[in-house]
């Protein structure tokens, strides 16, 4: 006789229309009779029940289990009212919410319960049940299948063992859809041979679901998926991994997908691997390309690649694998990288944090290298990300130049988004791709907004396209700050090859090399935002092959007027520069040594007084370079500052230099003859600049004198006592 079922109520007491407690009768019958059927109190039928069942006002109902060879009609009759419940048949209502226990095939004793596996299965697809119930035991599968769709099974959390039962084998081979795993453990001894052995779950059957599983000492990971044929994928949540990936096949994956799965989900995983390559990837296969694939939270450490990795590795430029959404979640120590898109279509990436990811990057310069990266087309994104301490660029967009469908229109070529992310430390072991974030290839527009870069060993932010057609045709960098760049090579936001550039209220500070670098761009508009205080700049902006500049920005420094002096005495708070251009703040009152500091972390002791390293500060460099040849217009605004600059530009000028009345000012004649001397507020490059007079009185005035400092005011009465307003323009 196949095995006993167990009965379950809807509801665990029987209560009244009036929602009390009620008592009764529960009858069984045989369907379509009035002549009662056996029903028995244990699992193995050998006892019978009282037929029908007394239940007693708040009486929990008690366990009734059936004969599966029999259906069955059930009755209730309420003793409050005398109302009738009737189900009949009752097998084919109550099937799928009946359950079968495993112990009743196997003891849970740590030895092969394959047959035992396919015998439930042979039961349960004969009874119509779906649900299995595992308790905790350890229950030894060699390759056991899985056809049966909607199968349910579910243990008693990790002391219900599921354990590979042998070499370079896995425990289920799943083709049924709709497939459930619950509460359990999956354990296996550390081999295989191949990526599609030392697997928990081989899998081609759709919508399966795992939750509230411990993956332990697999040799390759929790599942092998392939199909070729759209498949909706897997939903995993709340899976934990340890000691997973340590078998022979050299390339260790968690979660490795390939073919055509859509809409996957994943939630919650708690991944902690020394030996895995991959968390979670995601592969085409021949003409079977995957979509719609969504991670979100968990905890991700030690992946020797990536945490995870999407690819389309014979990508030809058409719609094959898109639609990436990755929400939140911890990436840790990650060696090449904690998360790379490539070669697909439309990414969203937020509140990703990642940290120490990307110590050995992929590929050397123009290749793929980040903590985050997003190789692709279509709709790319990363919002509200933090990157610490990566060893190589922070994010990264780049583009697959070869496929593009590039027409002048732009179509074909993608749209970036990387706003209100955080980064900071990057660059650390591959310094020369240590951008904080970077965008590399031509694309339809990119927009960089309100990101903070602090420490990036390279460039801060970094744009930078092909030559020729293959450029970005717009793009916007707005409210991002770039901070405390320690390498005198790298740029504080550098651009190059654009057509539009947008640049409004970015803040550049305290890097060591070149504040912002413009190149090869057709139209540059600065809106706001401040850059300076770097110690090796030729200039707050480095321009270079800008046809068309409209300037409204400020590049300026601090003014810290006390140099550093041998043996003076220092008042806590005081900031002072050394010729070597570190900026120190006094901790403790004192004297200064008889050299000057050099240390630029922790406190600094010199002399008698301690100090703290503020930052490097600007020295002699103008507000704006201009390089040879290429810009034709410069037209700066009458909110442009350079403050403590030696000039506001330098090089070779623009074939139209422009600016408006950026200096206003008045004086008096005494009246002896002696004009009126103005200095200009910021030094000039020539004297090609424009004096505007408003006089106050019916007299001629005129300017003489001219310097790049200053010029004076005459006036044709000698003896004129006038007061000159003057104000100063291109």
């Amino acid at each position: 006789m196949a095995k006993s079922v167990a009965h379950f109520f809807d509801a665990d007491r029987l209560v009244s229309a009036t929602g009390t407690a009620d008592s009764g009768l529960v009858y069984f019958y045989y369907t379509e009779t009035t002549n009662l059927a056996p029903i028995y109190a244990d699992k193995n039928l050998i006892t019978p029940l009282t037929n029908p069942v007394p239940i007693a006002a708040g009486q929990i109902f008690p366990e009734i289990f059936l004969d599966p060879s029999i259906v069955y009609r059930r009755r209730i009759i309420h003793n409050s009212d005398g109302s009738v419940f009737d189900r009949d048949p009752l097998s084919s209502v109550n099937a799928a919410s009946s359950s079968v226990n495993f112990k009743d095939y196997h003891p849970g004793d740590a030895t092969d319960a394959t047959v035992a596996w396919d015998e439930m299965i042979a039961d349960i697809t004969a009874s119509g049940i779906r649900k299995v119930f595992v308790p905790a035991g350890i229950y030894k599968l060699v390759n056991a299948n899985w056809a049966l769709d909607d199968l349910e099974v579910s243990g008693s959390g990790e002391a219900t063992v599921f354990s590979v039962g042998a070499n370079n084998s896995n425990l289920w081979n799943v083709t049924g859809a709709n497939g459930v795993l619950n509460s359990c453990q999956l354990l296996g001894d550390g081999t295989s041979s191949a990526t599609s052995n030392g697997v928990a779950v081989i899998l081609s059957g759709a919508n399966f679901h795992a939750s509230e599983v411990f993956v332990n000492n697999m040799g390759q990971g929790v599942i092998y998926g392939t199909t070729a044929v759209n498949t909706r994928g897997p939903t995993f949540e709340r899976i934990k991994s340890r000691s997973c990936g340590a078998g022979s096949s050299g390339f260790p994956v968690l979660v490795f997908m390939n073919g055509s799965w859509e809409r996957s989900i994943y939630r919650d995983f708690d991944v902690v691997t020394s030996a895995l390559f991959y968390g979670v990837l995601y592969g085409e296969s021949g003409s079977a390309f995957w979509k719609d694939l969504q991670i979100i939270g968990g905890h991700w450490e030690g992946f020797l690649r990536y945490a995870v990795s999407c690819t389309d590795e014979t990508y030809d430029g058409t719609d094959r694998c898109y639609g990436v959404d990755i929400q939140g979640g911890y990436y840790k120590n990650c060696i090449q990288g904690a998360i790379k898109l490539k070669q697909a279509k439309d990414y969203r990436i937020s509140k990703v944090l990642t940290e120490g990811c990307g110590n050995s990057p992929e590929n050397a310069a123009g290749g793929l290298r980040g903590s985050i990266i997003l190789h692709g087309m279509g709709r790319m994104e990363a919002s509200d990300c933090i990157v610490k301490n990566s060893g190589s660029s922070g994010v990264q967009v780049t583009v697959p130049y070869t496929v593009l469908k590039l027409r002048p229109d732009g179509f074909g070529m993608p749209s970036v988004l990387i706003s209100n992310c955080i980064i900071e430390g990057t660059g650390l072991t591959a310094p020369s791709f240590g951008a904080g974030i970077s965008a590399l290839g031509p694309c339809k527009d990119i927009t960089i907004q309100g990101c903070s870069v602090r420490g990036a060993v390279w460039h801060g932010i970094h744009v930078e396209c092909g030559a020729g057609l293959h450029q970005t045709q717009f793009l916007s960098i707005s409210g991002c700050h770039v901070l405390d760049s320690p390498n005198s090579t790298g740029i504080g936001i550098m651009v190059n090859r654009v057509w539009e550039y947008f640049d409004s209220n970015n803040k550049v500070f305290n890097v060591r090399g070149i504040c912002n670098w413009v190149e090869n761009v057709e139209n540059w508009v600065n809106q706001g935002g401040r850059s300076g205080d770097s110690y090796t700049a030729t200039a707050c902006f480095d321009v270079s092959n800008v046809k068309y500049i409209s300037f409204n920005g400020s590049a300026s420094c601090f003014d810290y007027s006390t140099a550093w002096s041998s043996g003076a005495a220092v008042s806590v708070g005081t900031r002072f520069y050394t010729s070597a251009g570190r900026v120190y703040e006094v901790i403790v009152a004192g004297n200064l040594g008889a050299s000057a500091p050099t240390a630029e972390t922790g406190a600094v002791v010199n002399g008698t007084a301690t100090l703290s390293f503020v930052h490097m500060r600007r020295q002699n460099a103008p507000g704006i370079y201009f390089r040879t040849g290429g810009t034709i217009t410069c037209a700066i605004g009458n909110e442009a500052r350079f403050e403590n600059a030696p000039g506001w530009f330098s090089g070779t000028a623009p074939s139209l230099l422009t600016r408006g009345a950026y200096y206003k000012s008045s004086n008096t004649l005494v009246g002896t003859g002696v004009p009126a001397t103005f200095s200009l507020a910021w030094p000039e490059p020539n004297t090609d600049y424009r004096v505007s007079i408003e006089p106050t009185v019916n007299e001629t005035f005129y300017v003489l004198n001219k310097t790049t400092s200053s010029f004076q005011v005459q006036s044709s009465n000698a003896t004129s006592t006038a007061v000159v307003n003057v104000s100063v323009s291109r």
